[in-house]
């Protein structure tokens, strides 16, 4: 049974636990065939967007969602947002909204939106959440390498643009509609 919705971005992920698992079995090749036109990975990344904007799910027996389906599409938005709010943070240009959206998509408090299933899930919490270790001179894995290497790509996009450019970039990304399909499996 399907049960179809429509949400944005920002009120998918707030209040939920999204689990991401299989990544490790997606080869670097996978990972990085995303092509880059217009030489901008967000540009890219906003395009796919509105033609893979659906996403399946299924909800455990703790209200966890597990995402079934375009897992690197919904990456790179979290990936997107991360390098915005560093930028915004690095700019001193935080608000107490940039806050909320932060604690909607990412974190609140000690609750984790998202959770990836594998061994490189604390390099994802340190590296695109918390950005508290940058991981340098160090073995990464496909997964992690694709992470860090899309974040520094993002990061190095915005840091061009102007504040009222990134606060823009932060509203289309919050504000994307997403068609959320939750299976049930009864």
């Amino acid at each position: 049974m399907k049960i179809n919705q429509e949400f944005t971005f920002r009120e998918f992920t707030k209040n939920k636990k999204i689990l991401i698992s299989d990544l490790e079995k997606l080869s670097a090749q996978k990972l990085f065939e995303l092509t880059v036109e217009n030489n901008s990975l967000i540009i890219n990344t906003l395009n796919k967007s509105l033609h893979k904007n659906f996403l399946f799910f299924f909800e455990d027996k703790k209200s966890n969602f597990h995402l079934l389906i375009n897992k690197i599409e919904f990456l790179n938005f979290i990936i997107l947002f991360s390098a915005i709010f560093f930028t915004l943070t690095k700019r001193n240009l935080v608000t107490s909204i940039h806050y909320k959206i932060f604690e909607d998509i990412l974190k609140c408090e000690t609750l984790y939106h998202l959770e990836i299933n594998n061994a490189d899930k604390d390099f994802f919490k340190n590296f695109i959440i918390n950005r508290v270790q940058t991981y340098e001179n160090i073995k990464l894995s496909n997964f992690a390498t694709f992470v860090k290497s899309n974040f520094y790509t993002f990061s190095g996009e915005i840091e061009n643009m102007s504040n009222n450019k990134v606060n823009n970039l932060l509203d289309m990304l919050i504000n994307t509609k997403l068609q959320i399909q939750k299976i049930n499996f009864n």
